[in-house]
């Protein structure tokens, strides 16, 4: 006789970013210029990869926050740091989440000086390490990158 053993878990399925890619782009899923990592077919400015990383629709140009960036006192010390913090898509177990700051943006060099808050299957949180009040010009961005 054979054993048949299940395990339910509320853990979501792991969708790699090429089933993604032909969930939304269907025949189209191979082609660079609609469904490429840097393709942005709904001109919202936020390229395939960015939309799959954070659990966005890259054929709707939504404007739904997933994004909340602040000036927040870090709660060790009595000083303010400038904050970023995302929505994951808990799905997109491939991805590799990171964020970077620099001083200006007309000639940027964005360095990774920044600490992470939170890395979780839900949200990805940093703060620069430069105190909002010796730094009052700063910029941060994320950045995502496949992981394999």
């Amino acid at each position: 006789s054979a054993v048949l053993t299940l395990t339910v878990t509320p853990v979501p399925p792991v969708v790699p970013v090429t089933q993604w890619l032909r969930s939304h782009f269907g025949a189209s899923a191979n082609t660079q210029v609609a469904a490429g990592d840097q393709a942005d077919p709904d001109g919202d400015g936020m390229p395939n990869l960015f939309e799959y990383a954070f659990g966005r629709d890259p054929l709707n140009s939504d404007s739904a926050d997933f994004m909340q960036a602040h000036i927040q006192p870090d709660p060790k010390e009595a000083v303010n740091y400038l904050t970023i913090a995302a929505a994951k898509n808990p799905a997109a177990t491939n991805i590799v989440y990171s964020a970077s700051v620099c001083d200006g943006l007309a000639e940027p060099r964005w360095t990774n000086t920044v600490t992470g808050l939170q890395d979780t299957r839900a949200t990805f949180a940093v703060r620069d390490n430069a105190r909002s009040s010796s730094a009052p010009h700063r910029f941060m961005r994320l950045n995502v990158k496949r992981s394999f």
